[in-house]
């Protein structure tokens, strides 16, 4: 293949960009908003009442996953997964509003005591350094739940699933190593949506809680597979959070986001104010987020003004460490004072040296002691000085970013392809429909999930227009979750979460438009159909409703007789079926259509109006020859419409 993997994934955005203002150079992706006037204080950073402003904000979604840490150690895995995608979203642009999160959980079968499952083999092995599915899903979830509401943001949708079984060639496939997944919508004002680049002389500031001896090699450990680490290496890997500390970090970010063209977190050159951008602190800690923040410029940073919770810190655990709640920012030298004043106010740590005045480096810059850990120096290298070790003593990181984060060699992966294999979806033998039943309501991605609902805060901010559960009962079954941008506005944005990786162990036979139902155009007076008989194409099928019923036989046998059935529902080899899933509802015929003696009424179940154009399907065989941008073949039942209309009225 002569393309990048990252290329190819990028490519339905770059063909089709649409209203995407941020997307693939972040940490969260961003779509074009809409003028706002929230709440917001009438000076922030200081005290003082709130007043409806105008702003115009768009539209924000953060995503990540926090699986290894969850296998390990559930309750702060989760919580610092939460954590860092909170940190992911206010750290977008120069500075971002947070909003409401989003949860999901995937993990291998429960074994609950008590309860056995048919599906769930009792020979099953599981490591011992890692957490069963039971442990994790219940800690997890309460690990998430409890960083959110010491926080403050609610959680307003999530999925949850468990799965262990083997497939028919014998393979295990179950979620040893779990799926924690951590989403959040927010806000970012459309004047803060750039990170600018560094320029000499700039400060490198760290705010945010002291570092601690935890979260050591998360990143590297994260990387290996389930099981094969030490115990006592996989736990100290484990970061840990302060949920308390975050809500701090947040409102000093959220006061600079409120100052709009006075964001010390921002470069606004018409009026001479100062700092360009910002990054959250996670995987790697210092030595990750400090080289991403300099480049391509480059620093000195002194390791001791990094505030710490443990003075038996190393240099090394000081570095690379990765406790939580922290952000790296650049800022110009008259931003620092307002910076200060904000972070007092919130009592968050602005990261200091030990005493104040100033050192002198190892012959750059000098660093300034209050506040700053770093200054932009045009060197093009990242170098750690330890000011507590003796005169003489070489740095403790001396290395070249653009060996480090520059340009990359390209890696090249070889994959093969393999026939799995897989068995057709049937009811095991003496297993009856009902018994099937009432085995699929017993699995936590169907049955009820109040058990993580009822514990988490699914309405904070007043700004949470649907959430997770609906009806004078409140039931936990809604399928998509909508969040005001304002209290004053009708305008926000909608959620929904799905997924279906199950799928892909059952064997189906392969149609030309998967996701789609494929249906063949008779011969009948239908008008809308003109031109299309013989047609076999791919059409949208909203749900397993309008299956054909006929009053008697007679009925029936009059409009097969007429060619008043005009669609049919169809297999892999184009032929009429009554099988689901090529017929998702059993019509007799695979009737799928009925149109009038006279053809100008056409009542079907399928929904051509959502496939007229080829982007709108989603899978298009080259075979078919459409163009990208182009109709596709259900064009023509509305050009045939306009065509009837237009001639009909030229007759009158």
């Amino acid at each position: 293949m002569d393309d990048t993997l990252f290329n190819i994934v990028k490519t339905p955005w770059k063909v089709n960009p649409n209203n995407s203002v941020v997307a693939f150079k972040d940490n969260s992706s961003a779509i074009r908003g809409f003028d706002v006037t929230p709440l917001l204080p009438s000076h922030p950073g200081s005290p003082s009442p709130l007043t409806p402003q105008a702003r115009d904000w768009d539209l924000l979604l953060t995503a990540e996953t926090h699986n290894f840490p969850c296998a390990v150690a559930p309750f702060p895995g989760a919580e610092t997964g939460a954590g860092g995608r909170m940190r992911d979203t206010h750290a977008t642009g120069t500075g971002s509003m947070m909003g409401a999160g989003t949860a999901g959980y995937c993990v291998g079968n429960l074994r609950l005591d008590g309860y056995t499952l048919p599906h769930e083999n009792p020979s099953f092995a599981y490591p011992d350094n890692l957490a069963p599915p039971q442990q994790i899903l219940i800690d997890a979830s309460n690990g998430a739940s409890d960083y959110g509401n010491k926080f403050g943001e609610p959680l307003i949708a999530g999925y949850c699933r468990t799965y262990g079984q083997r497939t028919p060639n014998g393979e295990r496939r179950e979620w040893l190593k779990p799926i924690m997944f951590s989403g959040g919508v927010g806000q970012i004002d459309h004047r803060h949506l750039e990170k600018n680049p560094p320029e000499v002389g700039m400060l490198v500031i760290k705010i945010g809680g002291p570092a601690y001896r935890i979260g050591l090699g998360g990143g590297a450990a994260s990387s290996l597979a389930s099981g094969s680490n030490k115990a006592e290496l996989d736990f100290n890997a484990v970061q840990r959070g302060d949920a308390e500390y975050s809500q701090k970090l947040w409102r000093v970010v959220r006061s600079c986001v409120e100052l709009g063209d006075k964001n010390p977190i921002v470069q606004v050159r018409q009026r001479g104010v100062a700092a360009v951008s910002i990054h959250d602190q996670g995987a790697g800690g210092n030595c990750n987020v400090v080289k991403e923040i300099i480049y391509p410029l480059g620093a000195e940073i002194d390791v001791r003004a990094v505030k710490v919770g443990d003075e038996t810190l190393s240099v090394l655990e000081i570095w690379g460490a990765e406790y939580q709640e922290n952000d790296a920012l650049l800022i110009k030298a008259e931003s620092r004072q307002l910076l200060q004043s904000i972070c007092d106010r919130e009592r968050c740590f602005m990261q200091a040296s030990q005493r104040p005045g100033r050192w002198e480096g190892h012959g750059r810059a000098s660093i300034s002691a209050r506040g700053v850990i770093g200054t932009i120096d045009g060197s093009g290298r990242v170098t750690l000085v330890d000011k507590n070790a003796p005169p003489g003593t070489p740095p403790a990181v001396d290395l070249d970013l653009e060996k480090v984060l520059g340009s990359m060699p390209d890696k090249t992966f070889h994959f093969t392809r393999g026939a799995d294999a897989l068995a057709p979806l049937a009811l095991p033998a003496g297993v009856s429909a009902m018994d099937a039943l009432h085995r699929v309501l017993r699995l936590p991605s169907v049955c009820s999930k109040r058990f993580l609902t009822n514990k988490v805060d699914r309405h904070v901010t007043g700004l949470v227009v649907q959430q997770q559960c609906v009806g004078p009962l409140q039931l936990p079954i809604s399928d998509v979750a909508v969040y005001a941008q304002s209290h004053q506005n009708h305008t926000g944005l909608a959620t929904s979460i799905g997924e279906q990786p199950i799928k892909g162990l059952i064997e189906e036979p392969p149609r030309g438009f998967r996701g789609v139902n494929g249906v063949r155009i008779e011969q009948s007076p239908a008008v809308l159909l003109k031109g299309m008989e013989g047609t076999v194409v791919g059409v949208w099928c909203a749900h397993g409703e309008g299956k054909c019923l006929f009053p008697d036989e007679q009925v029936k046998s009059d409009v097969l007789g007429k060619n008043l059935a005009p669609i049919k529902y169809v297999d892999a080899d184009a032929n009429a079926t009554e099988v689901y899933p090529a017929n998702p509802n059993g019509s007799p015929l695979g009737i799928a259509a009925l149109c009038s003696e006279n053809g100008r009424h056409l009542a079907m179940m399928p929904h051509p109006e959502r496939c007229f154009l080829t982007w709108q399907l989603p899978y298009v065989p080259s075979s078919l020859g459409l163009e990208p941008k182009g109709p596709a073949p259900w064009i023509k039942l509305f050009q045939n419409a306009r065509e009837w209309a237009e001639s009909n009225r030229a007759a009158k």
